[in-house]
Parts: C-alpha cells; structure tokens; sequence
C-alpha cells in the first residue's frame, strides 16, 4: 500500500491522563491533546488545588465538557450566576468571557477532569493563568 503522507489515528485516554504532553499548574494539570491547524484540545484536571485568584478568558468561543467529577465555573460578570456542569455536560463559553473553575464540591477533594476545545489562536491555553 502507498504512502498517502496522512497521519494515522491516535487514541489518547484522558482518564489516565495520557496527552502528548502535560503541564502542572497551582490551579491543576492539564494535558494536551492535539494543536495543529485550526484546533486545540487539552483535558484539565483539577483535584482541591488553590482556587486561580485570577480570571481565565480566550478571544475565540471555548467548549468545555466535563468527563468526570463536577465542575465549579464562576464567572466575573455579576450578571452571569455560577454554574456547577458534571460528567456529560458542555459550557460553550463565548469569547472574551472571564471565568474560573475549580473541583466541587471542594470539602470532598473529588477530581473534575473536562475536555476544552477552541480554535487555534494567539490566547491563552488552559494550562496558563490568564
């Protein structure tokens, strides 16, 4: 059979927090999964670790869907009520919306582990404060 100069399929685990490579933050670990052209995906985890101070936005729309645990996401605008997302659950954040997520219920110490996938752009990932 020739070769077609086409990459073969990759099946990465994220629940084994398997990527292609892996960053710690103070806020969590996050794993990425693909960048190339167009698209980035990364899986976060996020396990008791300091609620980020800070607040998270990108300048293109973020879908992040949660595959395990609960998820807390805050958001700065007064006017947007927190949502709590679990497992199965997706939160297209548009852009420009600052927020900041954290496992919950945070006495219990569970692991939240979510998928985000947004289009490549100069922003920021998730494995960064921003």
């Amino acid at each position: 059979m020739a070769a077609t100069g086409q990459e073969n399929p990759r099946v990465l685990d994220v629940l084994a927090g398997e990527a292609e490579k892996t960053s710690e933050t103070p806020y969590g670990t996050v794993g990425l999964l693909h960048a190339g052209p167009g698209i980035r995906a990364e899986w976060v985890s996020k396990r008791g670790e300091a609620i980020d101070p800070g607040w998270f936005s990108q300048d293109v729309v973020d879908f992040i869907c949660v595959v395990a645990g609960k998820l807390r996401v805050e958001f700065e605008r007064e006017d947007i009520a927190p949502r709590t997302l679990g497992s199965g659950q997706v939160m297209i954040l548009p852009p420009g919306v600052r927020c900041r997520a954290y496992s919950w219920p945070r006495e219990t110490l569970n692991t939240a582990i979510f998928l985000a996938v947004y289009p490549a752009a100069d922003g920021l990932s998730h494995g960064q404060v921003g």
